[in-house]
């Protein structure tokens, strides 16, 4: 059974910027009589993404899910929308450089004496005793081990010099959806884009000796190859030929893919590739969740516009992935992408 929740989530801070978002959020499940049943004890964690849209995404649905099993969450995000680890790098060295320098503090943030205001990488790494920290890189140029080099050392140094009590893991991020134009440019599938971004965040995490990898990516993957969930993407869309609100077919998408903007006059039919539908969010939530709080029980929350039976394919594929080791078919012939 799925529901969802009536347990309060408390918001302790969320600020948004033009392509940034730190926020500090705290899920519990109060005084609801079914967390009783949910898995004990109840745990809490401290959570510091270091990211971008892609870990938006992945930990949008988190706090709610943790919510709905009686356990606490305190998520902060440093994120710029697009954001590689050189760029969240060169941006710390800026403020270790002149903390006055606003190029310096891109994020916003609450500091420990409660101001809200833009902060610098060290200020959020400094302002809650996180208990694990993760970095990702740039969705396209995670393919190539070359692109975290030496940026991911450098990252990963400043968090245990700023955060020592913190865990390092690093967020395997996924592959774009069968109709992105850069994989038909780089006559790539999303089984290759997968094999090659797997190898590259499995070699450098290693390299930086990381607590651990998040397997999302793999977690798409195993659903993409999944019978129950195998999508049916339609190919070589004309936008001209559709009109407002119908959508080409996109069934089990876990990316978003074709969508209308209706604010627009008249409302025009974009589209994204690489960024999560509620599925692929959710997907990658209970990943997320199933590596820093175990397994899942009696009633999870479910976004109210997806579907109950879909939720519980996608958290057995999202168990199957942390629990077993569940990997997709293997496709050969990959090979790095070209530039953007």
């Amino acid at each position: 059974m799925t529901r969802r929740p009536c347990c309060s989530i408390k918001l302790l801070h969320a600020a948004f910027g033009t392509a940034l978002l730190f926020g500090a959020v705290a899920a519990h499940a109060g005084a609801d009589p079914a967390a009783g049943t949910n898995a004990a004890p109840r745990k809490t964690v401290r959570l510091l993404t270091i990211g971008n849209s892609f870990s938006q995404n992945a930990t949008e649905y988190l706090p709610q899910i943790v919510a709905s099993q009686g356990n606490t969450l305190v998520l902060g995000r440093a994120a710029i929308g697009g954001c590689p680890l050189d760029k969240h790098w060169n941006l710390a060295q800026k403020y270790e450089a002149n903390p006055d320098d606003p190029e310096g503090r891109p994020y916003t943030g609450r500091r420990p004496d409660g101001h809200e205001g833009k902060m610098s990488l060290k200020e959020l790494l400094q302002a809650q005793p996180w208990d694990i920290v993760t970095i990702q890189q740039y969705s396209w140029t995670c393919q190539d081990p070359k692109s975290y080099r030496p940026y991911a050392q450098q990252v990963s140094d400043y968090v245990h010099r700023n955060a020592p009590q913190a865990k390092l893991w690093v967020h395997e991020t996924w592959a774009y959806r069968v109709d992105h134009p850069l994989l038909k440019r780089n006559k790539m599938t999303p089984g290759q884009m997968y094999q090659n971004l797997h190898e590259a965040y499995a070699t450098i995490a290693g390299e930086i000796h990381a607590e651990g990898i998040m397997p999302v990516g793999t977690a798409f993957q195993n659903a993409r190859d999944d019978p129950r969930w195998k999508p049916d993407i339609q190919m070589d869309v004309d936008p001209k030929a559709f009109k407002y609100p119908d959508l080409p077919r996109q069934v089990h998408a876990l990316c978003a893919g074709w969508r209308w903007d209706a604010n627009a006059k008249p409302p025009t039919l974009g589209f994204d590739g690489k960024h999560c539908t509620t599925a692929g969010k959710y997907l990658a939530a209970m990943v997320w969740y199933e590596v820093f709080f175990g397994d899942a029980h009696g009633d999870v929350f479910v976004p109210k516009d997806l579907p109950g039976a879909d939720a519980a394919v996608l958290r057995e594929i999202a168990h199957r992935t942390v629990r077993d080791g569940l990997r997709p078919r293997a496709e050969a012939g990959a090979k790095l992408p070209a530039a953007e």
